[in-house]
C-alpha cells in the first residue's frame, strides 16, 4: 500500500501528458519557437562530440553556453540521446514528474504521511501554473522542478547540531541548486534559495534559525562555485546583452493582473486559453493593444486547495512551518503582481540579484508551491475534524453560489469593467463564459461538500476522508489542466519544411560559399498560428536545427550595437539585409514593394501570399575590405552605413583602426560554430571582415601569429591582414569558460568531500 500512492501520483501525471507516448509533441509559444529548435540543435552538437559554445544561427551569432537557457552543461541532456523529437518531448515531460515527486519528498521530510505527500505532489504537478510552463515555457519548468528537492534536502537542516552533517546538507543543496541553474534558468536557483531561507526561518529557536540560514547561505555559495562553468559565461553575456541587469520597465512586463486572481476559483474565467475566444489579452498588453498572452496561461490550483490550506493555517496542529509557507506564498503573490503591488519597485532595486530577472509572473511559482504544501498539510486536519470542515465547506459553497448568481446577472458588466477591451468577444459572450465557469465551480464545490458529508456519515475513518478529498482534487485539477496543453503531430519537428529545400536550391544556384542568412520577420503574419504553418514558414527560430540562420532571431536580447544598427537602417531595410550578409528573405506580398527593386523572387507561395527572395548586393559572409575607414564609435558607424556611399561587401568602418585600401579577396576555407578559417590575398595591408557578431571571447591569428579583432560596421569582426597571401583563423575561446570549468571542478570536489564526511 505504501507504494500505491506514489504510483497513483505518477499515473495521474501520465494521464495528463500521455499524448507524447502516441506521436504527439508540445508546440505552443516558446516550445515551438525556441525550446524544441534549441534542444534539437544542442542534441546534434553534443552527440557529434562537440561542446557548443557559440551558435552562428541566431541573428549575427550568439554565445550558446553563455545564454544559459539552452542548458548546455545540464546532465539531464542525456535524455536527448533518444530519437528526436521524442527525446525532447520526454526531456520536458520528465521534469513535470520531477517537480511533483520532489514535492512529495519535501512533504515527507516535513512529516506528512504518504497520502498527504502524494496529494501535494498532485496539486503542484497539475497546477495551472506548472502545466502552463510545460505547455509554452519549458525551460522555466526544467529549472523550478528542482526547487522542491532543494527544500527537501534542507527540511531538517536546523535539527542536527553536528557541523559535519550540516555541511553535507549544504553540499547537497549546492548540487541541487547547480542542477536548477544549469538546467537553463538562473531564477530557479534564486527562488529555491529564497524558499529555503523561509523554511529555515521556521525553526523553533533562534539558534536553529541561524543554523538553517547558514546551511542555505553556504549551499548558495558552494553552488555558485559548482556552477561557475555556467555562471561566468552567463555573466559575460549579460554584461554585453544587459549591462547592469534588466531595466525596470522591461523587467515589469508580464506581471500578473489582479483581475486574474478570479481564475483561482473560476478556471478559464477569461475564456479558453489560446483560442480566439480568449479575452485576457488586455490585462497584459500594457495599453499597447497588441494581443499579448499572459506568461502563464493558467493559475488554477484546485477548488479544494484554498480550503485545505486555510485548515492548515487555522487548525490546532498549525506549526511554524505553516506560517513560513504562508509568508512565502504571500511574498510570491505580491511579487508576481509586479507594478500592481507597492513592493515591486523596492524589491527590484534593492534585493541583490533581483535586477537580473524579468517577468514578475515567474514569482507566482512560490505561491503555487506554498499553496500545494499547505493544502497537503491541511488534509489531515480536515480528516481529523470533518464536522467543522463541513460547516466551512458549506459556507464556501454558499459563497460560490453568490458568485455564480452575480456572474449570471452581471457577468458581462464585470468582464467589461475588469478587462476593458475584449477583442473579438462581445460583452455578452464574455458574460456567458464567466457565468458558465462560476456555475461549474459551484457544482464542483457542492459535489465536494456532499462527498465529505457522505463519507463522514458512513463512519469514522480519516483515511477514507483523505482519499475522498484527494480524489476530488485530482479530478478537478486534471480536467482543468487538460485545457492548457496543446499537442501537434511529432512529424512537425521531424519533417523537413519545403522552404528549407527551396532555400538550399537557391544557395546552390547562387554558388554561395558558407552559410546564408534568412530574414523572416517575427511579425510577418502568414495566416495564423497553426502549428504546421509556424514550422513550414520558418518562424524564427524554427529550422535552426536544420542549419537555418535567422537574422531576426527569436532571442532573449539584442546587443546595444545591434540595436543602434537596426535603428539606423530601419528606413532602409534593403541596406540592412545587404550589410548583414542576409542573402535571402521570406516576405509577404505587401512587403515586396517596400524594398523593391533589389530582390529576385526565387519561389512564390500563393496560399501564403509570400515569396522567398534573393537580395541583390548582399555582402558575403567574409570579405576583404577594399576601402576601410576608421570610425569613432558604434553609433557613428551605424549612421554612416545608412549612406549611399557605403557599399556592402566592399567598404568597412573600423573602430580603433586605420584607413586601408587594397584589392584582393578573402574566401572561407572553413566555417564552423566556434572556428572560422579564411584564406586572404591582398595587394596591400587590409582588413578581413567576417559579417558575424564581434562578441567578447573570439580570438584571431594571422599565419599562426596572434592578431587583434576590431569592431567593423558597428557589429562585425575585422582582422588586420598583411599584403600578399595570408591565412586567418578565428576561434571562440572565452576565458570565462576555462576559468569556470576549473572553479566548477573544485566545487564538485569540495561537495564530494563534504557529503562523504557527513556520512561518517
Amino acid at each position: 500500500m505504501r507504494t500505491l500512492r506514489p504510483l497513483v501520483l505518477g499515473l495521474t501525471l501520465l494521464a495528463l501528458v500521455s499524448p507524447f507516448l502516441f506521436g504527439k509533441s508540445l508546440w505552443l509559444r516558446d516550445m515551438a519557437l525556441f525550446a524544441y529548435p534549441t534542444k534539437m540543435y544542442l542534441r546534434d552538437r553534443l552527440f557529434a562530440g562537440e561542446l557548443p559554445l557559440w551558435n552562428p544561427l541566431l541573428g549575427l551569432g550568439r554565445p550558446f553556453l553563455g545564454m544559459v537557457q539552452p542548458g548546455v552543461l545540464y546532465p539531464g541532456n542525456l535524455i536527448l540521446a533518444l530519437p528526436s523529437p521524442f527525446g525532447v518531448d520526454l526531456f520536458f515531460v520528465a521534469h513535470l514528474f520531477l517537480a511533483a515527486y520532489g514535492m512529495r519528498a519535501w512533504l515527507r521530510a516535513l512529516g506528512s504521511d504518504e497520502t498527504e505527500a502524494s496529494v501535494g505532489g498532485i496539486v503542484l504537478g497539475l497546477s495551472g501554473y506548472l502545466v502552463s510552463m510545460l505547455a509554452g515555457e519549458g525551460f522555466y519548468l526544467v529549472g523550478v522542478a528542482w526547487v522542491p528537492w532543494m527544500l527537501a534536502t534542507t527540511a531538517r537542516a536546523p535539527a542536527d547540531e553536528r557541523l559535519r552533517t550540516r555541511a553535507a546538507q549544504a553540499a547537497r543543496l549546492a548540487l541541487l541548486g547547480a542542477l536548477a541553474l544549469t538546467a537553463g534558468d538562473p531564477q530557479a536557483l534564486f527562488l529555491g534559495l529564497l524558499a529555503c531561507a523561509f523554511q529555515a526561518a521556521a525553526a523553533p529557536d533562534r539558534k536553529s534559525v541561524a543554523r538553517g540560514l547558514a546551511v542555505v547561505a553556504a549551499g548558495g555559495a558552494l553552488c555558485a562555485l559548482i556552477a561557475a562553468a555556467q555562471i561566468l559565461p552567463g555573466l559575460e553575456v549579460g554584461a554585453v546583452g544587459r549591462p547592469g541587469g534588466a531595466l525596470l520597465e522591461d523587467a515589469a512586463h508580464f506581471a500578473l493582473a489582479p483581475a486574474r486572481l478570479l481564475e483561482l476559483v473560476w478556471p478559464g474565467a477569461f475564456g479558453e486559453p489560446y483560442s480566439r475566444g480568449w479575452f485576457v489579452h488586455a490585462l497584459v498588453d500594457e495599453g499597447t493593444g497588441v494581443r499579448y498572452q499572459p506568461w502563464a496561461a493558467g493559475i488554477y490550483l484546485g477548488l479544494l486547495t484554498p480550503m485545505l490550506a486555510i485548515a492548515a493555517l487555522l487548525g490546532a496542529r498549525r506549526q511554524r512551518i505553516d506560517v513560513a509557507l504562508l509568508a512565502l506564498g504571500l511574498c510570491g503573490l505580491l511579487l508576481a503582481l509586479g507594478p500592481h503591488a507597492p513592493v515591486w519597485r523596492a524589491w527590484f532595486q534593492l534585493v541583490p540579484g533581483a535586477r537580473l530577472f524579468r517577468y514578475p509572473e515567474k514569482y507566482f511559482f512560490l505561491f503555487t508551491l506554498a499553496c500545494a504544501a499547505l493544502a497537503a498539510r491541511g488534509l489531515s486536519i480536515v480528516a481529523a475534524r470533518p464536522r467543522p470542515a463541513m460547516w466551512a465547506g458549506l459556507a464556501g459553497v454558499a459563497l460560490l453560489g453568490v458568485g455564480a448568481l452575480g456572474a449570471r446577472l452581471a457577468g458581462a458588466s464585470l468582464m467589461q469593467a475588469l478587462v476593458g477591451r475584449l477583442g473579438t468577444v462581445s460583452p455578452a459572450e464574455a458574460g456567458q463564459v464567466v457565468a458558465h465557469r462560476a456555475l461549474l465551480a459551484l457544482a464542483l464545490g457542492a459535489a465536494a461538500w456532499l462527498a465529505l458529508v457522505l463519507v463522514r456519515r458512513s463512519g469514522p475513518g480519516e483515511a477514507r476522508i483523505k482519499l475522498c478529498l484527494g480524489t476530488l482534487l485530482t479530478i478537478d485539477l486534471l480536467i482543468a489542466s487538460l485545457h492548457l496543453l496543446s499537442w501537434a503531430p511529432s512529424s512537425l519537428y521531424r519533417d523537413r519544411p519545403l522552404l528549407v529545400d527551396h532555400l538550399a536550391a537557391a544557395e546552390r544556384l547562387a554558388g554561395d560559399a558558407g552559410p546564408s542568412r534568412l530574414y523572416r520577420a517575427n511579425n510577418l503574419d502568414l495566416g495564423g498560428d497553426d502549428a504546421q504553418l509556424v514550422r513550414a514558414t520558418l518562424t524564427p527560430d524554427c529550422g535552426m536545427e536544420l542549419g537555418i540562420d535567422h537574422l531576426d532571431a527569436y532571442d532573449n536580447f539584442k546587443t546595444a550595437a545591434e540595436t543602434e544598427l537596426w535603428g539606423a537602417l530601419r528606413s532602409r531595410p534593403l541596406k540592412l539585409l545587404q550589410v548583414t550578409a542576409t542573402r535571402y528573405a521570406l516576405l509577404g506580398d505587401g512587403q515586396l514593394g517596400a524594398i523593391h527593386p533589389g530582390l529576385t523572387v526565387r519561389q512564390h507561395y500563393q496560399q501564403l501570399h509570400a515569396s522567398l527572395v534573393e537580395v541583390a548586393g548582399a555582402s558575403a559572409r567574409a570579405y576583404l575590405a577594399a576601402d576601410a575607414r576608421p570610425i569613432a564609435n558604434t553609433g557613428d558607424a551605424a549612421r554612416a552605413m545608412a549612406e549611399d556611399a557605403f557599399v556592402a561587401g566592399t567598404n568597412a568602418l573600423v573602430e580603433g583602426g586605420e584607413a586601408r585600401a587594397a584589392s584582393g579577396r578573402c574566401e572561407l576555407e572553413r566555417y564552423a560554430p566556434e572556428t572560422v578559417l579564411l584564406r586572404c590575398q591582398a595587394s596591400a595591408p587590409a582588413y578581413a571582415i567576417v559579417a558575424d557578431s564581434a562578441f567578447p571571447g573570439w580570438e584571431a591569428t594571422v599565419d599562426g601569429q596572434p592578431a587583434p579583432i576590431l569592431i567593423a560596421n558597428a557589429v562585425m569582426r575585422a582582422v588586420p591582414v598583411p599584403a600578399g597571401a595570408s591565412r586567418v583563423a578565428l576561434r571562440y575561446r572565452p576565458r570565462s569558460v576555462r576559468t569556470g570549468a576549473i572553479a566548477s571542478l573544485l566545487g564538485l570536489c569540495i561537495a564530494a568531500v563534504l557529503i562523504r564526511r557527513g556520512r561518517v
